[in-house]
Parts: C-alpha cells; sequence; structure tokens
C-alpha cells in the first residue's frame, strides 16, 4: 500500500452563518422600533453562532504510511500495531456496508482516541476502510487466567499465528469530549444569566427573567450531562478471547466457557457506532458479533484490542473451513 495524505477541507458552518444573519435581522429591528426586546433576543444568537464557531474542528492532516499513521496537528505517530479500536459514528461495524460520504472516525490505541473529523479531501470511507486494512488481526496474547488453559492447549496443537487472542482494550469510551455539545449549552446557560440580570430593566415585561431562569436551568444540567458523560470510561477487566481452529473460548462479564465451530449455526455481525452503555449487555438486542447455537444466542461485545470486524473475519474464517470439513478431526479430539 502507498502512503497516502488526508486533510480536513475549510467549511463555512451554516448553523454558525445563520446565526449571525438572525442577530443582524433581530439589531435592526431593535434599531427601527426602538424596543429593548429585540435586543435581548439577539444575546442568544451571538453566543450561538460563537459557540458554533469556536467548537468547529481545527485544521486537521495526517499520513497514512505503511506501519503507522503520521498525525501533523498536534504531532503524532500511531502504529497500527497499537491501534485497538477504530469507531465510526453512524456507520455500521460491517466494512462490506458502505457508509454516509462523511463521519468522524475515532482511532484508539492505549494513549487514548484521536478525532479524524468528517470532511476530509477524501470520502471518510477510503480512510475507514484503508487503516481496517492495516491493522494486524492479532490482539493481546495477555488473556484472563481462565482462558490460559485452553491457550496452552491450542498452542500446543497448532502454530502460534493459527490462534488470535484479544483482551479487553485500554479506553471503552472511544469519544472526545463533545466540544460542540458543550459550547452549545455554555451558550444556553449565558442567555439565561444575561436574561435574568437585565430583565429587571424591562419592568414592563417580567417574562424574559422568567425565560432566563429556564434557560439558565436547561443549560446547566446538559452541561453536567454532557460534562460527566465526556469522562473515560474506567478500564474492563477481564474480558478475553482466543480464536483457534477447532472453536473459541470467551470470558466475557459473567459470560465464560468454550465452543466448537460444528455447534455454531449462525454468525451475524451487527450495530453502527459505540455505545458504551450497552458492553456488558450480553445479549444480541445491541451491536456486537451475534453467534447463534442450539437455543442460545451469546453477544461478543465491542470492548477487545482489535475492531469488532476483525474478530468477525478471524471466526468467519475458521466457521466456513469447518463447515466445509478442511479441519483435521484428529486434531478436533485431541
Amino acid at each position: 500500500m502507498t502512503d497516502k495524505r488526508i486533510e480536513s477541507i475549510k467549511r463555512v458552518s451554516r448553523g454558525a452563518t445563520l446565526c449571525l444573519v438572525a442577530a443582524v435581522v433581530s439589531m435592526t429591528l431593535a434599531f427601527v422600533t426602538g424596543e429593548v426586546d429585540w435586543i435581548l433576543a439577539t444575546i442568544p444568537l451571538l453566543l450561538l453562532a460563537g459557540a458554533i464557531w469556536l467548537s468547529s474542528d481545527p485544521y486537521f492532516a495526517a499520513e497514512l504510511h505503511e506501519t503507522a499513521i503520521e498525525f501533523q496537528h498536534p504531532p503524532r505517530v500511531i502504529p497500527y500495531a497499537n491501534i485497538q479500536a477504530v469507531q465510526a459514528s453512524r456507520r455500521s461495524f460491517d466494512p462490506a456496508t458502505p457508509g454516509p460520504q462523511h463521519y468522524p472516525i475515532y482511532l484508539v490505541d492505549e494513549d487514548g482516541p484521536v478525532r479524524i473529523p468528517p470532511h476530509l479531501n477524501v470520502p471518510s470511507d477510503d480512510v475507514f476502510l484503508d487503516v481496517l486494512a492495516r491493522l494486524p488481526e492479532c490482539g493481546s496474547r495477555k488473556v484472563h487466567p481462565m482462558l490460559q488453559g485452553y491457550l496452552s492447549k491450542m498452542e500446543q496443537t497448532f502454530d502460534a499465528d493459527k490462534i488470535w487472542t484479544f483482551r479487553t482494550r485500554f479506553h471503552l469510551d472511544s469519544t472526545l469530549p463533545r466540544r460542540r455539545h458543550l459550547a452549545i449549552c455554555t451558550a444556553i446557560l449565558l442567555t439565561g444569566l444575561l436574561w435574568i440580570s437585565l430583565g429587571p430593566s424591562l419592568k414592563k415585561n417580567e417574562a424574559w427573567q422568567w425565560w432566563g431562569l429556564c434557560l439558565t436551568i436547561l443549560g446547566g444540567l446538559f452541561l453536567l450531562i454532557f460534562s460527566l458523560r465526556s469522562k473515560p470510561f474506567q478500564r474492563l477487566h477481564g474480558a478475553s478471547l482466543v480464536i483457534s481452529p477447532i472453536g473459541l473460548a470467551l470470558v466475557q462479564g459473567n459470560l465464560n466457557g468454550e465452543m466448537r465451530w460444528d455447534e455454531l449455526k449462525d454468525v451475524k455481525l451487527r450495530g453502527k457506532g459505540f455505545d458504551p452503555s450497552t458492553v456488558l449487555i450480553l445479549d444480541t438486542d445491541h451491536a456486537g458479533i451475534s453467534l447463534s447455537f442450539e437455543g442460545v444466542n451469546i453477544c461478543i461485545k465491542d470492548c477487545y484490542d482489535r475492531p469488532l470486524s476483525v474478530i468477525h473475519t478471524c471466526i468467519m474464517r475458521y466457521w466456513r473451513r469447518s463447515a466445509r470439513g478442511d479441519i483435521d478431526q484428529n486434531q478436533l479430539n485431541k
């Protein structure tokens, strides 16, 4: 693969532009009518325009090399071998399913996530698929102690490169603090405070104070919610997965066990984006790799040190071989 340079495209924010135009109209009406109410109505428009502009993505540039991706602003180099997750908002986990033209991408290593903005000089799918194609398939060999015996047995039976292992990645919340959400909530909070402080000057219309109180409460509440949501999740200790030519072994929350490929009835890669609230929900109603057995379904969640699409590819490779009878039955009975 050749090197590829990606960079963000300069764009004028439509939201900020609309707010500024509305603010100009409001100020014009205030000048023409002499009504102070129009001036107060201008305050949230100006604050929202500033919030949207200040929270816009800064200039982004990076180069995709053969073994690493090099970011330029700020400087940082991440080897593909260190990338534990490639998350894409609003895009299916399945690489074969086309994604939107533009969407943000989060690359996660042990130091945390790096955000690739949505509007680039190339389609976002080009970057997403290119990075996925460069990742090594196997994750960490430091699996849960309950899987060490299974791993040792498989290593005695098969070559090491035929066994894939995965463990919980360091950062389960792949998203960065939501600058746009925080900025807009701050603008709403400031609008409420200004309306409360300036309201008494409008003796004939005290409604501004009440509206200001409502905006202050709402702005402060959502600012708190988004601030708490932006904090990274603590590392989920213990979840591990071993995939071998004869089956897989899994420890995930309160679920643990082994299965053989001939017991597996169906495999589906489901969901899009990333929802940290469903990491330990062990069913198929949420995003993950759904494994169907006789009378039971389990779900491999998006919490490991390789993307779900990589793990899904490894599973499908051996499951299909087993269905075709390509696996030595003598090894299955060891």
